[in-house]
Protein backbone atom coordinates (compact mmCIF):
# COMPACT_ATOMS: atom_id res chain seq x y z
CA UNK A 1 0.00 0.00 0.00
CA UNK A 2 1.24 3.22 -0.46
CA UNK A 3 0.34 4.61 2.73
CA UNK A 4 2.38 1.88 4.38
CA UNK A 5 5.58 2.83 1.67
CA UNK A 6 5.52 6.34 2.31
CA UNK A 7 5.33 6.03 6.00
CA UNK A 8 8.02 3.77 6.08
CA UNK A 9 10.62 5.69 3.85
CA UNK A 10 9.56 9.12 6.10
CA UNK A 11 10.51 7.25 9.03
CA UNK A 12 13.72 5.87 7.79
CA UNK A 13 14.89 8.96 6.32
CA UNK A 14 13.10 11.39 8.86
CA UNK A 15 14.68 14.82 7.20
CA UNK A 16 13.33 14.58 3.87
CA UNK A 17 10.73 16.48 2.38
CA UNK A 18 7.54 14.98 0.52
CA UNK A 19 9.72 15.69 -2.85
CA UNK A 20 12.44 13.79 -1.84
CA UNK A 21 10.20 10.49 -0.64
CA UNK A 22 7.91 10.92 -3.74
CA UNK A 23 11.11 10.55 -6.13
CA UNK A 24 12.31 7.09 -3.53
CA UNK A 25 8.61 6.13 -3.87
CA UNK A 26 9.15 6.45 -8.08
CA UNK A 27 12.23 5.00 -7.62
CA UNK A 28 10.74 1.70 -6.04
CA UNK A 29 8.23 1.13 -8.10
CA UNK A 30 5.14 3.81 -7.51
CA UNK A 31 3.13 5.60 -10.31
CA UNK A 32 2.88 8.54 -8.08
CA UNK A 33 3.64 12.74 -8.64
CA UNK A 34 4.50 14.95 -5.68
CA UNK A 35 1.23 16.38 -5.47
CA UNK A 36 -0.73 12.92 -4.48
CA UNK A 37 2.16 12.33 -2.10
CA UNK A 38 2.01 15.97 -0.17
CA UNK A 39 -1.60 15.29 0.21
CA UNK A 40 -1.19 12.41 1.89
CA UNK A 41 1.80 13.64 3.87
CA UNK A 42 -0.28 16.83 5.15
CA UNK A 43 -3.26 14.26 5.91
CA UNK A 44 -1.03 12.26 8.40
CA UNK A 45 0.82 14.80 9.61
CA UNK A 46 0.79 14.80 13.55
CA UNK A 47 0.21 17.77 14.64
CA UNK A 48 -0.13 21.55 13.64
CA UNK A 49 3.08 22.45 11.22
CA UNK A 50 6.15 24.03 12.51
CA UNK A 51 6.99 27.63 11.96
CA UNK A 52 10.29 28.88 10.79
CA UNK A 53 10.41 30.91 13.52
CA UNK A 54 14.17 30.64 15.53
CA UNK A 55 16.02 32.80 18.45
CA UNK A 56 16.04 32.48 22.18
CA UNK A 57 12.78 33.68 22.68
CA UNK A 58 11.10 30.41 20.86
CA UNK A 59 13.49 28.31 22.26
CA UNK A 60 12.30 29.22 25.48
CA UNK A 61 8.75 29.11 24.71
CA UNK A 62 8.66 24.94 23.26
CA UNK A 63 10.20 24.47 26.78
CA UNK A 64 7.21 25.53 28.81
CA UNK A 65 4.88 23.50 26.46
Amino acid sequence: RLFDDLVALARAHGRLGYRKIAAMLRSSGWVVNDKRVERIWRQEAEGPEETAQTGPAVAERRLLR
